[in-house]
């Protein structure tokens, strides 16, 4: 298989943004942004959607089909972490957090997400 690693990680993230867009479609949002810059917070969410009431979530997408995909990666689930909490401390909310595996056994990310 061509190509490099971050190629390929960039690649499978996209895929799973859009797998993320027909699963909320199906569940009843409707996606009103994507790659949406918080400039006043320093991150990007993958997207932004309305639920049925009206509500519009901040959704990070995490996810791959890599050797350790989506929470899995210890950087990745620090890092989605770290973008969720700047983004809340801002007042953006309600957030919502999708992702193709969860961390996986005791892993520091287990330990992380039963955190607080």
């Amino acid at each position: 298989m061509g190509g490099s690693f971050q190629a390929l990680a960039t690649a499978q993230g996209e895929e799973f943004v859009r797998e993320c867009v027909l699963a909320l479609t199906r569940a009843g949002f409707e996606v009103v942004g994507e790659r949406v810059d918080l400039v006043d917070t320093g991150c990007e969410v993958d997207l932004l959607a309305r639920g049925a009431t009206g509500v519009v979530f901040y959704i990070e997408c995490k996810g791959s089909f890599m050797r350790r995909p989506g929470l899995q990666r210890t950087d990745t689930l620090r890092k989605a972490i770290a973008n969720m909490a700047l983004i809340h401390h801002r007042g953006y909310g309600p957030l919502m957090l999708m992702t193709s595996h969860r961390p996986a056994g005791a892993c520091c990310g287990r330990r992380a997400r039963s955190c607080g």
